[in-house]
């Protein structure tokens, strides 16, 4: 008879699939669903071999690389499948309302900027990681509670796109947190999903 809080998780690029379990190959760390009871929903993307084309295979169709993007009309297809499945789980009885938590690594960090870009009232609290967004869309989210990570010698996603987001929601009235690690790559995950106090912070919040 307890609404629980809901975590969506969203993998990165080389935990794609179809086998429903290696999403959360990256997600190693402190196992937050002992300390605070919850449901995790954990969507999973098709690799290439799966799909007709390149949207098909990934969160957000952008160059992970590119120091900038811009967050295109439509999402892609596999984003589009787990937002309805978002829908689906979160109107569930069980969901508390108020508890919606997201956060994802690498290509799952920018799916994290991009649904909060797309539902800016939908999440409790957001803590993107190694991601990247479209700054355009701060100030739509700029009241959301946001930690972000990222490692200043990520070469694989430039820190410099986490960076551009705090910026953007500081200059539109948000305080979101930064957390940018010294002397890390594309590998920031690690010592984020480590954090027992970085959950503590997440399960924290509430709209």
């Amino acid at each position: 008879n307890e609404k629980l809080p809901l975590v969506v998780l969203m993998h990165g690029a080389g935990e794609r699939g179809v086998d429903n379990r290696y999403q959360f190959y990256r997600m190693k760390g402190f196992p937050f669903w002992e300390k605070y009871p919850c449901i995790v929903l954990a969507p999973q993307c098709p690799t290439r071999e799966f799909t007709n084309n390149n949207s098909d295979c990934v969160w957000v169709d952008t160059p992970f690389g590119a120091p900038s993007s811009t967050m295109k009309a439509e999402p892609t297809r596999p984003l589009q499948l787990a937002i309805e499945l978002l829908d689906s789980i979160s109107s569930l009885p069980q969901i508390d309302q108020n508890r919606i938590y997201i956060t994802g690594l690498s290509m799952g960090g920018f799916a994290t900027w991009e649904l909060i870009q797309r539902f800016p009232t939908k999440f409790a609290a957001a803590v993107p990681v190694c991601g990247g967004g479209d700054p355009a869309y701060a100030a739509k989210f700029a009241k959301l509670p946001l930690w972000a990570f990222h490692g200043d010698a990520d070469n694989t996603v430039l820190p410099q796109r986490s960076q551009e987001m705090i910026k953007a929601i500081k200059s539109a009235g948000g305080n979101p947190i930064y957390t940018e690690y010294p002397g890390v790559g594309h590998g920031a995950w690690t010592a984020t999903y480590a954090n027992e106090k970085m959950w503590d912070w997440m399960f924290s919040q509430k709209k």
